[in-house]
């Protein structure tokens, strides 16, 4: 009696550990999809990164794109993400890319071969402004670093006709941060900068977008 009844209980015990770990495994499995992940999900992307800070998300046509900002031994670098509509990450990403300084990422926008991200290059003695194309697939088509001041940042970027508008801010030194803005060719060839003291304090330029012109 007593023998059947250890059986039975230890019977139980294995399936409660069995389903557990078919639910866990479901629920790590990047590429599973459960009934209700099609209205809810969390998904953790370069889990074997550390520090590694997701920045921006935008939509895409048939998904999402996360840029995401991390550390290594060398230094800062830029991670791109892309996935399908249920956050399961894409074949061929991550991508990683950057240059041989501390770069960060402040944002994103899908352009028409891929994607567009802007942000800053530093070294040892000064900021740069950064930016990046990178098509659908992954490949790092230009990027490019831009020196105009002591201290350049870009922090947003939209597509205007065939031309880059990035804002951020230049610093000139000795002196305070003056909000900009900067137009480049599509293949980030510079054209002009503008930049715009509004005060005696640090002025950043954080979002640009376009606006319709006169009727």
């Amino acid at each position: 009696m007593h023998n059947r009844m250890n059986i039975g209980i230890g019977r139980h015990i294995l399936w409660t550990v069995l389903a557990g770990m078919i639910f866990l495994y479901s629920s790590c499995d990047n590429y599973s999809l459960l009934e209700k992940q099609e209205e809810s999900f969390l998904k953790y992307y370069a889990v074997d990164i550390d520090d590694n800070t997701g920045t921006v998300v935008i939509q895409t046509t048939d998904g999402y794109a996360i840029l995401s900002n991390f550390e290594n031994v060398g230094g800062k670098d830029m991670i791109l993400i892309i996935t399908d509509q249920f956050g399961r990450q894409n074949p061929g990403y991550p991508v990683f890319f950057g240059t041989d300084r501390d770069d960060h990422g402040y944002s994103m926008i899908q352009v028409d071969n891929g994607y567009l991200i802007s942000g800053s290059s530093t070294d040892a003695t000064r900021k740069h402004g950064y930016l990046a194309n990178i098509s659908h697939d992954g490949t790092v088509l230009w990027d490019n670093v831009y020196s105009y001041y002591r201290d350049l940042e870009f922090r947003d970027a939209c597509l205007t006709d065939d031309d880059l508008i990035i804002t951020g801010y230049a610093k000139v030194d000795p002196g305070d941060m003056d909000a900009i803005i900067f137009k480049t060719s599509a293949t980030g060839d510079s054209i002009w900068i503008r930049y715009y003291k509004m005060s005696d304090r640090n002025d950043v330029g954080e979002a640009i977008i376009e606006t319709p012109g006169p009727p």
